[in-house]
């Protein structure tokens, strides 16, 4: 089946896809500096455990994300970019998502180090290992706070190239991904 790309439309699913991962990672990368402020205590847990199970939904939406992909190609841009740019809309595209894969398995490597076993959907369990893996948590711990750090740079990044293309180059780039470019 050909690609419904279109050059000022995305499908839905596209759009879907990425508002989703968006806005989930925006708001975990909040909620985890929340959490690091409140004291250790039993609501603490229940926060940290529903920080998880949503780091476990955005790796499922990145899977879909992935499989799309696979089947349909990136979309072209809007306007005509230099070599640098073209790299570094590449960079930051796939460094945004494969800086979040790395956030939720480093995310999952620390709560294991630290005892706690997390559950994926209902299909099977990360361990929880206690004796002898708090090197695994500290790991888990750096990894996840570094690319949270590199995430945030990226994201400003991504956020000012998108005001630049459609305040600037007038490409109606951020219609397009606001779902409201027109239709052929």
């Amino acid at each position: 089946m050909p690609s419904r790309h279109t050059f000022d439309r995305l499908p839905p699913a596209d759009l879907l896809l990425h508002w989703l991962i968006a806005l989930a990672t925006l708001f975990m990368l909040a909620y985890g500096l929340i959490i690091e402020t409140l004291p250790d205590d039993g609501l603490t847990f229940e926060l940290v455990h529903w920080h998880r199970q949503i780091g476990i939904a955005i790796l499922f939406l990145l899977l879909v994300r992935f499989l799309l992909r696979c089947y349909r190609p990136f979309p072209p841009s809007l306007s005509p970019l230099s070599r640098p740019e073209a790299l570094a809309r590449k960079l930051v595209h796939r460094g945004q998502l494969l800086l979040i894969l790395v956030m939720i398995l480093s995310g999952l490597a620390y709560a294991s180090g630290v005892g706690y076993s997390t559950d994926i959907a209902g299909l099977f369990t990360v361990p929880a290992y206690v004796d002898g893996k708090r090197h695994l948590a500290n790991w888990g711990s750096a990894v996840h706070e570094l690319a949270s750090n590199m995430l945030l740079v990226l994201i400003l990044l991504h956020s000012l190239a998108a005001i630049k293309h459609q305040w600037i180059r007038k490409d109606g780039t951020l219609s397009r991904m606001m779902g409201l470019g027109r239709r052929r």
